[in-house]
């Protein structure tokens, strides 16, 4: 019974795709990658929010003191995290791959996707740990 008030308040919804379960939890671990990656290289993380279309967004302290590795790792973090857990979508981290452009500037096409690479090699290795700061 509980299921069917569910469908259909989804159903009451315009515009809304009733497939959004998957979006928002692609979203979830989405923004809990940026989160957990920020707070393993010292920067504070304010509030995370999931919207019911499957957008989200996270406050993150500035990162402008990092090394570009630790910066770029950051924003690749959600990518990486929904990557390594199955949800993975078209245009996901597409303002984070905006805001990582202008972290490359000035380097050749070969060093920015060496850096890109191993700070997405490096989220990767930071959501993976078991534990934060081990």
């Amino acid at each position: 019974m509980a299921a069917q008030r569910k469908q259909a308040r989804r159903q009451k919804q315009p515009g809304i795709p009733t497939g959004n379960e998957d979006l928002r939890r692609g979203a979830a671990f989405h923004e809990a990658g940026h989160a957990v990656v920020a707070r393993f290289v010292g920067l504070p993380v304010g509030k995370l929010e999931i919207a019911y279309d499957g957008s989200g967004g996270t406050e993150i302290g500035s990162a402008d003191h990092l090394h570009r590795i630790d910066q770029i790792a950051v924003r690749l973090a959600g990518v990486a995290a929904q990557d390594l857990f199955g949800f993975s979508r078209p245009k996901a981290g597409y303002q984070d791959h905006a805001e990582i452009t202008n972290l490359v500037e000035g380097l050749t096409g070969a060093e920015s996707l060496t850096l890109r690479n191993a700070a997405y090699a490096r989220a990767r290795e930071i959501i993976k740990k078991p534990k934060i700061g081990s």
